[in-house]
């Protein structure tokens, strides 16, 4: 039943292409916000492999990649692009030294495809922004994932 096979063999394809493209594709913030948090292999004394995580969750981390992706946003949009173009919400925070800062937060979900299972996107948590901005462009930013 080489018909049988085929329709069945096409199903399943469409099937699995159907849980594509049905998370959001990230932006350059949900990116950078990740990339400390990749896995990494490490070897126990026991010889085995195991992935540990770089930096740990339910912590606030320091997270540079975050405030240079920021900082580029600060310097080519302005400040006003942090809310309207990335959903902060920023309050200002003058000090002597610095009359132009400002603090700015965001939660968002972590919600990423799935390729292993024909559920299309998933949940991984929740990630917290903390940005203090200034003087001018500089930018200094934390992270906090809660899985």
């Amino acid at each position: 039943m080489p018909g049988f096979r085929s329709i069945v063999g096409t199903l399943l394809i469409v099937a699995g292409l159907s849980g594509c493209g049905l998370c959001p594709g990230p932006d350059g913030l949900t990116i950078a916000s990740a990339s400390q948090y990749h896995e990494r292999s490490v070897v126990g004394p026991d010889g085995k492999a195991t992935l540990k995580y770089m930096v740990p969750f339910d912590a606030w981390v320091d997270n540079p990649t975050v405030a240079a992706f920021l900082h580029k946003v600060v310097e080519q949009e302005g400040k006003p692009a942090l809310v309207s173009s990335y959903g902060f919400q920023c309050k200002a925070a003058p000090t002597p030294d610095c009359p132009d800062c400002s603090s700015c937060i965001r939660t968002m979900p972590r919600i990423r495809d799935n390729f292993y299972s024909f559920v299309g996107c998933v949940n991984d948590g929740v990630m917290r922004f903390q940005a203090n901005v200034g003087p001018g462009s500089s930018v200094r930013a934390m992270t906090y994932w809660q899985k």
